[in-house]
């Protein structure tokens, strides 16, 4: 359960210093970590691993989270315009002669 939270504060953390389009691809991958972790939670609660004072204070928590992700990104897909289909995103530091990535930083 650690593991998803660090997670999950790594990819809120990355997301708030993307742009645009990237950052509605971030917050869409933390939304499924959230649910991910939200079905964990479950599971743990189910096999009597969690106390149900516990699982309702983290779930109650979650679904606020999941509630405030969701208005973030619902925010920028009204921020920005949508592309014609077909056409390709450029990304940043992208050679614009050839169209490929001058260097690329993977996670």
């Amino acid at each position: 359960m650690k593991i998803f939270f660090c997670l999950l504060w790594k990819i809120f953390f990355t997301a708030a210093y993307l742009p645009g389009e990237r950052k509605q691809i971030q917050l869409s991958v933390a939304i499924a970590r959230l649910d991910n972790l939200k079905f964990f939670l479950q599971l743990a609660w189910e096999n009597k691993c969690l106390a149900n004072s516990n699982y309702a204070e983290l779930s109650s928590q979650l679904e606020e989270t999941g509630r405030m992700l969701g208005g973030w990104k619902k925010g920028l897909e009204m921020k920005t315009p949508a592309r014609p289909a077909g056409e390709r995103q450029r990304i940043a530091g992208e050679n614009p002669v050839v169209g490929v990535p001058l260097v690329r930083i993977l996670d």
